[in-house]
């Protein structure tokens, strides 16, 4: 899997198409992430899809972005032997 970098940009093409896909910011990769998750993950045609359908697949779509940001920086505080304190509160 491709670690993304500072110099990493939406044109880089060191990243494949479909990583540009599932973790893309450009407006073409979030449509077709959109509309994959709505045809894949809901099983929905837009025509038939519900407001809930959308918003659903839309959810996806932040779901997998804050995931891959998420991963990369634990990848980069484990590389780099940061500590890392949390706590939970009521």
């Amino acid at each position: 899997m491709h670690q993304r970098t500072a110099g990493d940009g939406p044109g880089d093409s060191a990243r494949s198409d479909a990583e540009d896909h599932r973790t893309g910011l450009s407006k073409e990769a979030l449509k077709r992430a959109f509309l994959d998750n709505l045809f894949y993950v809901q099983g929905k045609f837009p025509a038939l899809a519900t407001r809930t359908d959308y918003y659903l697949a839309l959810a996806h779509v932040v779901r997998d972005r804050l995931l891959q940001r998420w991963i990369s920086t634990a990848a980069e505080y484990t590389k780099s032997g940061a500590r890392t304190v949390a706590y939970l509160s009521a």
